[in-house]
């Protein structure tokens, strides 16, 4: 069993470890940067876990709320692209900056 208290969610790809047989992980990254990687028998079980481990965690992404649109400009920071709101259509600018 695991906290799940600061921990981060990584889209890993699917792997196929056979030519018959091919899993998908889901990544979690512990506080003190340790990892674990769950291995799932399909992709629809893999987007349940997922969602609920997202749910759980609190986790929320721009996608989430906000359809990207065309890019506006590039900085040396970062990409400004266009986003409309989900739910109110209300037309915004985003500015995406990498982390590290």
């Amino acid at each position: 069993m695991h906290s799940l208290v600061g921990v981060l969610l990584k889209d890993a790809p699917e792997e196929k470890l056979d030519t018959e047989v091919t899993v998908y992980p889901i990544k979690l990254i512990y506080p003190g940067n340790q990892s674990r990687v769950y291995y799932l028998t399909t992709a629809k079980q893999r987007d349940e876990w997922v969602a609920a481990i997202k749910k759980v965690i609190g986790y929320n992404n721009l996608q989430d709320y906000y359809k990207l649109g065309k890019a506006l400009g590039k900085g040396k920071f970062g990409l400004v692209k266009e986003a409309i709101h989900i739910k109110t259509g209300k037309t915004v600018a985003v500015k995406i900056i990498q982390k590290e």
